[in-house]
């Protein structure tokens, strides 16, 4: 595998309303292309303030500690650095993500594609439906190789039991981006979904789904610090 994505957490300001901060961040997505040479795609992921969603599906609803997720992929690996554009294009992004974020931390993450959706929307729209992101911990008493491997496999379950999940995309993590604490997580997945219709009622493909998929995650995840966020994507570039 090669590192080349980039997962950044974005905390929202208090004094930054919902649709003022959906809509900078967008913006500082975009931003992001503008200010770099190499990047390949930017997708900013805003969480939605309603979680209910999740009840429907028989997951708990936790109170919202990050807001926003912004991806972006490169052209080189990591450790290559990627080059800025122009002499003040680091402090330009800086000085933007100020406006609106709290705080953000990241890492730079190997990606797994288990299956993906056929695109026909241009940069800059929203992706159909709604996504889930879940930042993933691993159970202590096995090794991040044993819940790579764990997660890897996954997939198989994945394909049976989530009838209804239109992409799925695992995220390992490699390390940090910066200086700033992240949370300590081993993965994060991600499950788009057509549509709201698609999630509540074909989130699992039978009765029996659900015990099956409990069953197998229960091996590998830590669930008390595993955290879940239902959010909107929207792809600003891609090439």
């Amino acid at each position: 595998m090669t590192t080349s994505k980039q997962i950044t957490l974005v905390r929202r300001r208090d004094d930054v309303d919902d649709l003022t901060f959906a809509r900078q961040l967008i913006e500082h997505g975009a931003q992001v292309e503008q200010h770099h040479d190499g990047v390949v795609k930017v997708a900013v992921n805003v969480v939605q303030t309603d979680q209910q969603l999740f009840e429907a599906i028989g997951l708990r609803v936790r109170p919202i500690e990050w807001h926003g997720l912004v991806h972006t992929w490169f052209d080189s690996p990591h450790p290559v650095s990627p080059a800025w554009r122009y002499p003040h294009s680091e402090q330009a992004l800086t000085d933007h993500l100020l406006t609106i974020a709290a705080d953000s931390t990241g890492w730079w993450v190997d990606e797994n594609d288990a299956w993906t959706y056929d695109r026909d929307w241009p940069d800059g729209v929203a992706t159909p439906g709604v996504k889930q992101m879940s930042l993933v911990a691993r159970r202590p008493d096995i090794t991040f190789d044993e819940f790579v491997a764990r997660y890897r496999n996954h997939i198989n379950v994945a394909k049976i039991h989530h009838i209804g999940c239109w992409q799925y995309v695992q995220n390992f993590i490699a390390e940090p981006t910066g200086t700033r604490p992240a949370p300590l997580i081993d993965g994060i997945s991600e499950l788009w979904f057509r549509s709201v219709d698609d999630m509540i009622e074909r989130f699992y493909t039978a009765p029996g789904s659900p015990d099956a998929v409990r069953d197998d995650t229960t091996g590998f995840i830590d669930f008390a610090n595993t955290r879940s966020y239902l959010t909107i994507e929207t792809i600003v570039f891609s090439r």
